[in-house]
């Protein structure tokens, strides 16, 4: 039997997918979410969110928002994190999968807006720098501390699953993968950082950016002969 490890800890349905196509899995998180201090502009409109963690810690402010939360509209990076806004009153402009694509779409389309920037503090530079270089106004505020949780694991694994690039360093810093061992990535900019430890041709990339897609391909590749 296939051996697999999840470098974020799995929801019941999702590990059975996994147990469900004929796999043995062991799960935990590489990294934990840390939150920070942290205080609401006094008057927002655009806002730009880059996962569900900036989305969640966000709305524990919604008192504060009061009257304002009507008015807000929104930008974000991925489906489900779209999804959490509209649940919660929150107008979603726009999402793309990836950060540089959302660049793209706010350069071409809202370079003249004002933008409050909700992240976390290991947020990649694409969307800073682009901004920056188009003179677009914007506003960083740094909702949560992304923490490495370096396990040792003894065990050898057929595929290891990525969330993030963080979560890629943090599998490394105790770890080394067995030589014929899938590192198998949730989006492109996770597989960037595990080229950086794994062999080109060992590095997969999900469909999509979610987490079942990780799982679908996952199970793919283990049937591949």
């Amino acid at each position: 039997m296939k051996r697999i490890l999840s470098t974020k800890r799995l929801q019941p349905d999702q590990h059975r997918i996994l147990t469900e196509g004929g796999l043995k899995v062991v799960h935990y998180n590489a990294i934990r979410i840390v939150p920070k201090a942290f205080t609401l502009p006094d008057q927002m409109e655009y806002t730009l969110f880059t996962s569900q963690h900036t989305v969640a810690l966000f709305l524990k402010k919604k008192p504060v928002l009061s009257g304002q939360q009507k008015h807000l509209k929104a930008f974000c990076v991925g489906e489900k994190t779209a999804r959490m806004l509209e649940k919660n009153g929150i107008d979603v402009l726009h999402v793309e999968s990836y950060a540089a694509d959302l660049a793209a779409f706010i350069i071409c389309h809202y370079a003249h807006v004002h933008i409050d920037f909700f992240c976390g503090s290991k947020r990649r530079d694409t969307l800073p720098t682009a901004f920056e270089r188009h003179r677009i106004s914007f506003r960083e505020i740094q909702l949560y501390q992304t923490m490495e949780v370096p396990v040792h694991w003894t065990d050898c694994f057929d595929a290891i699953l990525f969330f993030s690039p963080s979560g890629v360093q943090s599998f490394l810093r105790k770890n080394k993968p067995a030589q014929s061992c899938l590192a198998v990535c949730i989006g492109h900019t996770t597989a960037g950082e595990a080229l950086s430890f794994f062999p080109a041709d060992q590095v997969k990339i999900a469909q999509s950016t979610s987490v079942e897609s990780v799982l679908a391909r996952t199970i793919e590749l283990m049937r591949t002969p």
